[in-house]
């Protein structure tokens, strides 16, 4: 990469890339603002090349209006479907100690955010725990956003503004559902699951199908709930 891309770019080092550089945006963008900032950062002579210790990184604005209750159902989806996203780039990312599986995580993120209202104390759970997730919250406290790390180094503007395109789906799905029991009850049985694959993530249908199959999402699922009803405060529909 050239050094900078002026006015949308900005160039940084970063002391987990080996001679490499990281490229962010100087401000958030969206629609077709952000495409263009994307095919120009590819554009040539730009050559890209996929590393280990490369990564992108994806964040939603979660500041937009969007309730605390659609933060719990994205939560909740990522869990369940995150064998998806890491496919999607490159599943070793879940093994590269900056990309952990949520189910890796401490139980105190799962029992902050689906057993209490006061946001500052699931903030306090996300940054004792840390970023290093595929998921990471922490960035709520610090940007207002959801960080998906899911992804390995982008080799073009398509597979990067795929990616996009992916997690906005995410987003999507946990703001139109709205609640968990409205998740629950969408996803408790195999046609619901169905309806659902083939509304938010039917580009990517037979990946889902292939590794998140309904009786491993359903599984992933009560697993997250069991967590949180083992917390004494938990909330009204989840004990």
């Amino acid at each position: 990469f050239p050094d900078n891309f002026e006015p949308e770019w900005e160039s940084k080092s970063d002391g987990s890339l080996r001679n490499g550089r990281e490229y962010v945006l100087r401000a958030p963008l969206r629609g077709q603002n952000l495409a263009d900032s994307i095919y120009k950062l590819y554009a040539e002579p730009t050559e890209v090349h996929r590393t280990y210790t490369g990564s992108t990184h994806i964040h939603l604005n979660m500041v937009d209006g969007t309730s605390y209750e659609s933060l719990r159902v994205l939560l909740l989806l990522t869990y369940a479907f995150e064998s998806v996203l890491y496919h999607v780039g490159d599943a070793t990312r879940q093994w590269c100690g900056y990309a952990n599986r949520l189910t890796s995580a401490p139980s105190d993120i799962l029992e902050a955010i689906l057993t209490t209202a006061n946001i500052s104390k699931f903030n306090q759970a996300v940054q004792r725990s840390g970023r290093y997730y595929g998921l990471n919250l922490a960035a709520l406290g610090k940007y207002g956003t959801a960080e998906f790390r899911y992804f390995p180094t982008a080799t073009s503007a398509a597979e990067l503004l795929s990616w996009i395109a992916l997690v906005q789906q995410f987003k999507k799905a946990a703001v139109e559902i709205g609640t968990v029991d409205a998740l629950l009850s969408k996803l408790a049985d195999k046609e619901g699951y169905n309806d659902f694959v083939e509304t938010y993530f039917a580009e990517h249908k037979a990946l889902v199908n292939d590794v998140c199959t309904y009786s491993k999402m359903r599984g992933l699922l009560s697993k997250a709930l069991i967590i949180a009803a083992s917390r004494p405060e938990s909330v009204d529909g989840y004990h």
